[in-house]
C-alpha cells in the first residue's frame, strides 16, 4: 500500500485543489443542470446528503475550488466531494485515484510505501 505522508498531505490538498476544477468535476461525476452564474456554476442540489427541496436552481453554487449547497448546508473542496464520488474515506486513496484520473504527479518524497 502507498500513503501520503502526513506532513505533505497540505501540499497535496493544494495541488489537488488548484488543478482540478470542481465547475468540471461535479457535473461530469454527478450530473445536474447548471447555468452559468458569474464565473461559478449553479443549479439545483445533487449532492448525495442532499435533503429538502430539489427543485432550488439557486442552492447549489460550484466554483473552481469549493462548492456549496444553500439548501442543505453541504460544502466543500475535490477531495469532501471526491470521497462522495468514490465512496472512498481515506485522504490518500482519493488523492491516488484523482491524480491517476487528472495526470497529476507528485514527489516520490511525499508518498510512503507499506508492505
Amino acid at each position: 500500500d502507498r500513503y501520503i505522508k502526513s506532513e505533505h498531505k497540505k501540499e497535496v490538498l493544494d495541488l489537488l485543489i488548484q488543478s482540478i476544477d470542481l465547475r468540471e468535476f461535479i457535473p461530469r461525476n454527478l450530473g445536474g443542470n447548471f447555468k452559468k452564474y458569474k464565473d461559478d456554476l449553479q443549479g439545483c442540489c445533487i449532492l448525495k446528503n442532499h435533503s429538502g427541496d430539489r427543485d432550488n436552481k439557486t442552492a447549489l453554487l460550484i466554483s473552481h475550488d469549493r462548492y456549496k449547497c444553500f439548501t442543505c448546508g453541504e460544502a466543500g473542496n475535490i477531495i469532501t466531494i471526491a470521497r462522495q464520488v468514490y465512496a472512498i474515506e481515506n485522504f490518500s486513496e482519493v488523492a491516488f485515484k484523482l491524480m491517476q484520473e487528472y495526470k497529476i504527479k507528485i514527489s516520490e518524497d511525499y508518498i510512503k510505501e507499506v508492505n
